[in-house]
């Protein structure tokens, strides 16, 4: 349903311009239907822009719940000097141990 909202949301955007394409035409010769298309390409312009927010807003709940933190800053807080040994086959005594400065 996601993917169709796009899809359907950019139809009614394109044929909601075609109908104010009419609307001008029909209004230049006078016909009594030009305000018919235009009220059609208003609603369908507004059905179109709905649909096209509605995905978007999807898009960005989708993105937020996949983000930096989705395991949590607990979950894997590993040490580096450890990480680094394990990568690089050494023993964790041989890495030396940071030293504080003296004051």
């Amino acid at each position: 349903m996601k993917k169709t909202r796009l899809y359907v949301g950019i139809t009614l955007i394109v044929q909601a311009i075609s109908f104010v394409f009419m609307f001008i035409l029909l209004c230049a010769k006078k016909k009594s239907i030009a305000a018919a298309f235009l009220a059609v390409a208003t609603m369908e312009g507004c059905a179109g822009a709905y649909l096209l927010w509605q995905y978007k807003q999807d898009l960005n709940e989708i993105d937020d719940g996949f983000g930096a933190d989705f395991f949590g800053d607990e979950e894997f807080d590993f040490d580096e000097d450890a990480v680094n040994a394990d990568l690089c086959c050494e023993d964790e005594a041989d890495i030396p141990a940071e030293e504080e400065p003296e004051a």
